[in-house]
């Protein structure tokens, strides 16, 4: 790894750890509380002050105390030790989620201790409640901002990533726009630590995705870069960031410290556009704002693209603030960036290579793609024609049903109308999607009646207002997030990893409890069922080792369950058959839920009929189709994976003769793009790999 990305790593650290220190007398002088033996923070700062050996030490090395203005001195938590830990443990998971991060905080409560509203959150966490919707009625308090730098370090290079993981990590412990400002912030610094970095990159990625995830967050923050970039002089500046009708706008509650997130952007514009060295800036920086999450944020950003020239008194003085501490941390991140860089530049080789240049109609991934989404729809409107039937009642009225009986359901099949939007979604997006997205495609395209009244549900909560990542986690537990979840699978080809992740953060915004694991199985399967080589066996082990480890809760049972040994056992009893009628009664008897939508068992029929179809796509249609229960989701997903491993040359006439040209037309249209956007992908992660001199 590049030394100059290892070292705007190590500057942002230190300036963020000296911004923590510091910072303190900006609390202290905002609300006018003054500590016997701390008259220091009673002066003006000017540079003779921060140029004193006494002050700088009194302020670096033994910070004021911070209480609640009315209350009595009850301290303060360190905020260096909250960062510097979660950094490690971003080291040693490889990754971050909201559940490793809930894990991690309930682990460390002997020693870290979030503030405010932070530790109600944390207590509703260890009560049991989901850490995605922890915070989602909780405070808007500046203190959530820390988890901005680990997020923005691990995912150095690559503002969206860091945007929204740091999102996610805030909406645990907070609400309301410290969670989005969290995400603006993290952006900005995973730029501002690569090399070459300036402000011009660092600002736009500070207002890009906030500009659509919170436009008043967005405004405010446009106004405070406007004061940073039209005051005359350090006075002008101050005198704006203070003045008490920017701070109502900006702040809700007393003491919130929201200032401080906008105050920050202010700072920096000024400091960039007039060329303060250190001094000046922290003499500017410490005066206008009203927490140290200021100082946080601000010396941060400037020490990574500026560097730490700072005077040799503060330097000694930081040196006895966690010195070894924040070198250990940035080795960690260092090194937790690098395996993660690599392993995505791994899987651009190999996905990019079934990509082509651009993802265009001639590659492989587009052939599959489409076969896939082709074989998909084709088994879903088959299987929908007796869906909720038992294989029985099939056997005794139909026989065998082996083509579509009602070719109306094209057009109204919810399984396949799912799938095109949320590939809709991933095009207009340009990119990797969330629910914010899904959402947006949602209310301009979704008719809700045609969908299953769990969906239906989840829009009428999102369009009531309730925020998407939280639509689904009031709903009925059924099959429907494994619908159309699929193309998040094609978008992270040859990643089952990512596949699962974002397929499951995905399904939260209309379903939850096990229905997400399952779309993210599904996903993960997807995902390996288009990489070169693939067999029934990978695929098959690739969606078993996507199930949690952990035991889930289930519906229909008193004990929690094993995901992986019930679907272990699924494939165990039906790999002796080789005919996905026979093999029905195996399947049946070997797991049968309270209800056929339940997705527990809709995942693993999907599974079982792809293994005894053995790759034959008209089998797994037609096996999915006459097992009955949740068959149109069933013969989608089982057609789908299996088309995904032959491509168009494995689709018989029997399917591709069902569609009008008009039809195959949209689809080819959908998989060209989707398989450019996974071109682009390839190219951006072998750029990011470049940049920071990480190599296989």
């Amino acid at each position: 790894m590049r030394e100059g990305f290892i070292n705007n790593v190590r500057n942002a650290v230190d300036g963020l750890a000296f911004g923590h220190q510091v910072g303190q007398w900006s609390e202290r002088r905002w609300w006018g509380h003054v500590l016997e033996g701390k008259s220091v923070t009673e002066r003006d700062v000017t540079e003779g002050f921060l140029l004193d050996e006494t002050n700088m030490r009194a302020l670096i090395e033994e910070p004021p105390f911070i209480s609640t203005p009315g209350w009595g001195p009850t301290g303060f938590e360190d905020n260096i030790p909250h960062i510097l830990g979660l950094i490690g443990e971003y080291k040693k998971q490889g990754k971050m989620n909201p559940e490793l991060f809930r894990d991690y905080l309930l682990a460390s409560r002997d020693w870290l201790m979030p503030q405010g509203v932070g530790r109600s959150c944390l207590e509703l966490m260890a009560e049991g409640m989901n850490p995605r919707i922890a915070g989602l009625y909780a405070a808007s308090i500046a203190s959530g901002c820390w988890v901005s730098f680990p997020a923005a370090f691990y995912n150095a290079g690559n503002p969206d990533d860091a945007y929204e993981e740091a999102v996610s990590l805030c909406r645990t412990l907070n609400g309301g726009d410290i969670v989005e400002l969290s995400g603006a912030w993290s952006a900005a610094l995973s730029v501002a630590v690569m090399p070459g970095s300036d402000w011009a990159k660092a600002r736009a990625a500070l207002t890009g995705k906030l500009q659509k995830r919170n436009p008043k967050a967005y405004a405010l923050m446009v106004e405070s870069l406007y004061i940073g970039q039209t005051a005359s002089d350090e006075a002008g500046l101050i005198k704006s960031l203070r003045d008490e009708s920017y701070t109502k706008r900006v702040s809700k509650y007393a003491v919130d410290w929201m200032q401080s997130c906008y105050a920050a952007a202010a700072v920096l514009e000024y400091a960039f556009k007039n060329g303060l060295d250190w001094v000046s800036l922290v003499r500017a920086g410490l005066t206008a704002p009203d927490s140290r999450f200021c100082a946080m944020l601000f010396c941060g950003v400037y020490a990574a693209i500026k560097g730490v020239i700072w005077p040799e008194l503060w330097k000694l003085s930081m040196d006895k603030i966690h010195a070894a501490k924040r070198a250990e941390a940035v080795e960690s991140v260092c090194e937790a960036a690098e395996s993660k860089i690599r392993g995505e530049l791994a899987v651009a080789r190999e996905a990019g290579a079934l990509a082509g240049e651009g993802g265009c109609m001639d590659s492989a991934l587009y052939d599959r793609m489409l076969a896939g989404m082709l074989s998909g729809a084709m088994a879903n409107a088959m299987g929908s024609y007796v869906e909720d039937r038992d294989y029985d009642w099939i056997v005794e009225n139909h026989g065998v049903v082996d083509r579509i009986m009602d070719t109306r359901r094209f057009d109204s099949e919810d399984d396949a109308a799912m799938a095109i939007m949320w590939a809709e979604t991933l095009i207009d997006c340009g990119g990797r999607i969330y629910p914010e997205d899904l959402a947006d495609t949602f209310r301009k395209k979704m008719n809700p009646r045609n969908f299953y009244y769990d969906t239906t549900h989840g829009y009428d909560v999102m369009t009531g207002g309730l925020p998407p990542h939280a639509c689904g986690h009031w709903n009925v537990v059924t099959g429907s997030a494994l619908m159309g979840c699929n193309v998040i699978g094609m978008y992270h080809a040859c990643d089952a990893g990512h596949a699962y992740n974002d397929g499951m953060e995905l399904s939260y915004h209309y379903q939850r409890g096990f229905d997400v694991h399952a779309a993210g199985i599904l996903c993960a399967a997807t995902s390996e069922a288009l990489r070169d080589g693939s067999t029934i066996d990978s695929v098959v082990e690739a969606a078993i080792n996507a199930a949690p480890a952990a035991l889930q809760h289930c519906f229909d049972a008193p004990v929690r369950r094993d995901a992986r040994a019930l679907l272990r056992k699924m494939i165990r009893d039906v790999s002796g058959h080789t005919d996905v009628l026979a093999a029905r009664q195996s399947i049946y008897e070997s797991y049968r839920a309270y209800n056929g939508q339940d997705p527990w068992e809709v995942i693993a029929y999907t599974l079982a009929v792809f293994k005894v179809a053995n790759g034959d796509v008209w089998q797994a249609a037609l096996g999915g189709t006459n097992i009955g229960r949740d068959s149109d989701t069933i013969a989608c997903q089982a057609a789908l994976l299996t088309a995904c491993m032959k491509g168009m040359d494995g689709v018989p006439e029997a399917i591709l003769g069902a569609f009008d040209e008009r039809t195959i037309e949209r689809y080819r249209g959908i998989c060209e793009g989707v398989a450019a956007l996974v071109a682009e992908k390839c190219r951006k992660a072998a750029a990011t790999a470049e940049a920071l001199g990480v190599s296989l």
